[in-house]
């Protein structure tokens, strides 16, 4: 039964990801260089031509849009499964079975909630190394 809803749950963040990504291709290609969106979209009659550096920013832009979804949408569903949790172990009753599976559910979202930070830090970590501006590493003195 587990396997079920976590495939379609699966699914579904696979149609959400599909049906938002043109909007997402969009964004990403009309943002200027700041990284903020344009408030005026040109005439369709007016095509002006990105420079090399825009056609060289726009993977970049779109795979950290499709990272901030994710992510949002994983924290979202992290605390769905704890909420669940909670209802779950208020409603047990002092039944065993469900008061185990209750406290599991919650372990599970919060190691999910974990992993979700765990990785944004290290996506963040790479980011700013890519881009040349590191933490440099504390030193003895």
């Amino acid at each position: 039964m587990y396997k079920r809803k976590l495939k379609n749950l699966l699914m579904l963040c696979i149609i959400a990801l599909v049906l938002t990504g043109p909007s997402l291709v969009s964004i990403a290609q009309a943002a200027d260089t700041e990284g903020t969106i344009p408030t005026q979209i040109p005439s369709a009659g007016f095509q002006a031509k990105p420079s090399d550096a825009e056609v060289q920013a726009a993977p970049g832009k779109l795979l950290t849009t499709g990272l901030s979804w994710f992510y949002a949408i994983a924290a979202i569903l992290c605390v769905a499964v704890i909420i669940w949790a909670g209802i779950t172990y208020a409603t047990a009753g002092g039944d065993e079975e469900k008061v185990g599976k209750a406290k599991n559910r919650l372990i599970y979202g919060i190691i999910g909630v974990a992993l979700i930070i765990g990785a944004y830090a290290i996506t963040q970590l790479i980011k700013s190394a890519m881009s040349g501006n590191a933490p440099t590493a504390p030193t003895l003195q």
